[in-house]
């Protein structure tokens, strides 16, 4: 078992996106769930630039603040106490829009 405090894991720079890997678990089979939380800054954008996609499925919280989201060239809006799930593969990027910072739980799931 393992135990961590996801408020231990502060932001130093106002201008830094701090993804920070809070637990990542190999399974056999090529299963793994990768988990963590980032606080993107405002004005910030995950990829810089362009799309990204992974080969797990993508679960997200926002814990506080708001994003835009925009997968397959369509765009929603999420923000506190939301969830999004984000399937494999589908290309995707993420924007803080907003005046605050966004803070997000996530989990990358195969």
């Amino acid at each position: 078992m393992e135990i961590v405090n996801v408020n231990d894991f502060k932001k130093d720079d106002k201008d830094i996106i701090n993804m920070m890997v809070l637990f990542d678990k190999q399974y056999e089979g090529g299963k793994f769930c990768r988990f963590g939380k980032v606080i993107i800054p405002s004005g910030a954008k995950i990829p810089e630039s362009g799309l990204t996609k992974h080969d797990a499925n993508e679960f997200s919280i926002i814990i506080k603040g708001e994003v835009d989201v925009t997968c397959e060239g369509k765009t929603l809006h999420a923000s506190t106490g939301m969830a999004m799930c984000i399937p494999m593969n589908e290309e995707h990027k993420t924007a803080n829009n907003s005046d605050e910072d966004c803070e997000i739980i996530w989990a990358l799931v195969k």
